[in-house]
C-alpha cells in the first residue's frame, strides 16, 4: 500500500518526472540512467518547474508569491494543490524543450569553451556534435565511400545517434565515381548505412580560414 507520504511525494514529482522524460527523448541516451539519477533529475526539474511558477505567479500578483507552498505539499494534508501541480507540469513540457535545446547544441561547452574553461564538446562523439550543427555549411556534406569508389554530396536530414552506427539520410542527392569524379546520377533522397572505417565526411560549404594560405602545393 502506498502511504499518504509516497504519495504527496509523486504528486510532487509529477511534474520532474515529465520533464526528465522528455529531455530523455529529445537527447537520446545512449545508456540508461540509475534509479537514484532518475530521481536526483526528476527532482531538480520539478523543483524549477514550481520555481517558475512560483516566480510568474509573484510577478502576476505583485507579490513575492507563495514560497513555502513546495514545503507544505509534503507537510500538510491539506496542502496538495492539484492547481499549482498543474501549472507546474505546463511549465514543465515548456522546461523539457528548453533543456533538450541547451544539451543537444552543446551551449553550456560553448560558454565553457568561451570561457578557456574547458575544451570538451559534450557527452557524445565527434559525429553527434557535428551533425547537430543546424548551420547549412555544415549540413551540405560529401561523403566519400572509400570501399565502393563512390561519393555523394547532399543534405543531411537524418543521422544515428553515434558513428558505430554511421546511418545517415540525405536529400537532393548527386552520386559521383570517387576516383574520377564521373557523375552517375541525381536522386532525391539516399539512406546510407556504412563502417565508419570506410567512409570520410567532408564540409565544403565551411571557408577555409583568412590565415589560411597556400603556398607552393603546401598549407
Amino acid at each position: 500500500m502506498i502511504d499518504v507520504f509516497t504519495f504527496r511525494l509523486l504528486f510532487l514529482f509529477f511534474p520532474g518526472i515529465i520533464c526528465k522524460l522528455l529531455v530523455d527523448s529529445l537527447v537520446g541516451r545512449k545508456k540508461r540512467l540509475s534509479s537514484l539519477d532518475f530521481f536526483v533529475f526528476s527532482y531538480l526539474y520539478g523543483l524549477a518547474a514550481y520555481l517558475m511558477v512560483y516566480f510568474f505567479t509573484g510577478l502576476i500578483q505583485k507579490d513575492r508569491g507563495d514560497w513555502s507552498g513546495i514545503v507544505n505539499l509534503l507537510l500538510d494534508n491539506n496542502a496538495v494543490s492539484p492547481r499549482e501541480t498543474l501549472y507546474a507540469s505546463v511549465v514543465a513540457v515548456f522546461l523539457g524543450f528548453l533543456m533538450g535545446y541547451i544539451i543537444n547544441k552543446g551551449m553550456l561547452y560553448k560558454v565553457a569553451y568561451r570561457l578557456n574553461v574547458s575544451k570538451r564538446y559534450g557527452d557524445g562523439d565527434v559525429w553527434s556534435f557535428v551533425l547537430n550543427n543546424n548551420s547549412e555549411a555544415m549540413q551540405f556534406i560529401t561523403l566519400r565511400d572509400l570501399k565502393s569508389d563512390i561519393c555523394y554530396d547532399g543534405w543531411v536530414r537524418a543521422f544515428s545517434e553515434t558513428s558505430s552506427d554511421a546511418e545517415l539520410f540525405l536529400r537532393d542527392v548527386s552520386v559521383f565515381k570517387n576516383s574520377t569524379g564521373e557523375r552517375l546520377y541525381q536522386v532525391g533522397g539516399v539512406y546510407l548505412a556504412r563502417n565508419r572505417d570506410d567512409i570520410s565526411i567532408e564540409f565544403r560549404a565551411i571557408d577555409l580560414s583568412e590565415d589560411i594560405k597556400w603556398e607552393g602545393g603546401a598549407i
